[in-house]
């Protein structure tokens, strides 16, 4: 996390890498804050007497005393980490809608709610409102979609992964919709392609082991992916 830029996060509760603007490189997006209450009050001088009493005593937080106003890490701003052609990331949260939201995040869900290629994000904060941020293409690049249908594997394909091979790389994404703290994203797969791609092949691999080729997919929809039986 440090060699790639993405360690200094503050609280961070979840995370998910998604790909919002489609070019066929993740981003990385982080929940972040823990009690945001007065700004004049910090609970940290009593974490440190806790921690001073022994390991034991600041593990068990039936023995913190009542927080009441004080602030644990709170006012902090969530992160969007993009990837630079070093390999590492850099967080350009405060140049997006992101820079004025200083809630206490928790869980998030990524979701294209408009089937139209862009995943938006919806946060459930701590004693707070749920924010929505939806996303909008501001280029021509392309993307596939896919929903699964197991029938040797589990019903909804969790754990199956699609390889797209094109001329200059290849792309694989997993369908992993857990992410991060009580969260739970889409059932489906969304690939960004970038720009004017050439496809050379499509291959689905399902938990069972199957490995199921696919024929030239129409591209900015989505596919329903049905495993074969054997």
């Amino acid at each position: 996390a440090g060699e790639r830029g993405v360690a200094d996060c503050g609280w961070a509760w979840g995370g998910r890498f998604v790909d919002f603007d489609n070019d066929g490189s993740l981003e990385l997006f982080v929940t972040n804050g823990f009690v945001s209450a007065s700004k004049k009050k910090s609970y940290w001088y009593t974490m440190s007497v806790l921690d001073a009493a022994g390991p034991t005593i600041l593990e068990d937080s039936l023995n913190w005393p009542p927080i009441k106003e004080a602030s644990i890490d709170g006012y902090q701003r969530s992160c969007l980490f993009i990837k630079g052609q070093d390999g590492r990331f850099t967080d350009i949260a405060s140049e997006t809608a992101l820079a004025d939201e200083l809630l206490d995040g928790r869980g998030f869900v990524a979701i294209d709610f408009m089937n139209t290629g862009s995943p938006s994000l919806a946060i459930v904060n701590h004693k707070a409102e749920t924010v929505f941020y939806m996303n909008e293409q501001k280029n021509k690049n392309s993307w596939l979609g896919f929903r699964f249908k197991g029938q040797r594997s589990n019903p909804e394909g969790w754990g199956t992964r699609v390889v797209v091979s094109m001329k200059e790389k290849k792309l694989m994404r997993e369908l992993q919709p857990l992410n991060g703290y009580a969260s739970q994203s889409e059932d489906r797969i969304l690939i960004g392609l970038g720009a004017a791609p050439e496809i050379l092949e499509i291959e689905v691999q399902w938990p069972s082991g199957i490995r199921q080729k696919l024929k030239p997919l129409a591209l900015n929809q989505y596919h329903t992916i049905v495993e074969p039986e054997k």
